[in-house]
């Protein structure tokens, strides 16, 4: 039988590639030259070396059994630096933020009822840079998964 956070990942995964159409949806951590205009990672960071949030940036998904929380990335970047770009691409990220809030939002159980009672977004960061190469914006949040 798959463990519960693999499950719950897979879900997430599944979940969101759908409801974010364009968006990459990467089960962990992105392979090396993807599209990084516009991703999401599940279930851990994009970049190995911040602790963005609860002092982990590891594929740390809680218990195997009992609640847990899902981190996850969403990336926006683009090689345009004109004036108004930075706030332009943390808009469209912002957007694509709730876009997938309120898939997990109408999704009870995630798909799989038989595991996860309800699941909510529960809290998030923002990432914000920008230099002579661009800008970045990244949103990152916690999926908290009540089990059964």
């Amino acid at each position: 039988m798959t463990a519960t956070p693999v499950r719950v990942i897979q879900a997430l995964v599944t979940l969101w590639d759908v409801a974010l159409g364009e968006v990459l949806v990467h089960d962990g951590e992105p392979p090396a030259g993807a599209d990084s205009s516009r991703m999401l990672v599940v279930g851990t960071d994009i970049d190995p070396d911040i602790d963005a949030i609860a002092g982990t940036a590891t594929r740390n998904v809680g218990s195997l059994f009992g609640d847990m929380d899902v981190q996850c990335v969403l990336q926006g970047w683009s090689g345009d630096v004109a004036p108004g770009a930075r706030a332009t691409l943390r808009n469209d990220v912002f957007e694509l933020f709730r876009l997938a809030t309120e898939a997990v939002w109408a999704t009870p159980g995630l798909d799989i009822p038989e595991i996860v009672s309800s699941a909510h977004v529960s809290s998030w960061s923002l990432r914000d840079l920008s230099d002579d190469q661009g800008a970045l914006a990244q949103i990152v949040f916690l999926v908290h998964v009540d089990t059964y």
